[in-house]
């Protein structure tokens, strides 16, 4: 988005929320811009309407920066990816664990990879693994949820830290 499309957003919030200035403060424009520049323009006004259709108080960055991840998260749901798992049990055997786990989408294989094909095939108790995979699940998920939040240039900086932590 460039700056242009992110005034036109500041100025839907401002038309909605009569409390709401942005435009008067170059500081608060900038940070607005640097924040929202990785999204799409499309995407943000719709998660903006979205917003303003559903909340009586102006969002903050994050707020906006959620219902367009929302809007395009690839993550299913837990109920979704167990129900996954429960197909591909049904379609592979024990030995079929390589294919059974490309089978699945990105965070649900690694949840069973984790667990292990072959325990969750041969269990007997499948209300305890379905807790457990729910549980995992859910952790995995919701840390792909906050890295799909962070504009890339936060990702950059945050990859070169972690490269630094190990190297040094």
């Amino acid at each position: 988005m460039n700056a242009i499309e992110v005034s036109k957003i500041i100025g839907m919030l401002e038309v909605n929320y009569k409390n709401f200035k942005v435009s008067n403060d170059d500081a608060a424009l900038e940070l607005w811009f640097r924040m929202l520049k990785d999204l799409s323009y499309k995407q943000c006004d719709l998660a903006v309407q979205r917003i303003i259709m559903e909340n009586e108080f102006p969002p903050v960055i994050a707020t906006i920066r959620k219902a367009v991840r929302d809007s395009n998260s690839q993550v299913p749901a837990s109920s979704d990816a167990w129900g996954e798992v429960e197909q591909a049990l049904r379609t592979y055997n024990m030995r079929q664990d390589k294919k059974a786990i490309e089978s699945l989408s990105p965070i649900t294989g690694q949840v069973v990879k984790s667990m292990g094909w072959w325990c969750l095939w041969n269990s007997t108790n499948q209300s305890t693994d379905r807790a457990h995979f729910m549980k995992m699940y859910k952790e995995i998920a919701d840390k792909e949820r906050q890295e799909q939040l962070m504009p890339p240039s936060l990702k950059q900086i945050e990859t070169n830290k972690s490269k630094e932590l190990t190297e040094g």
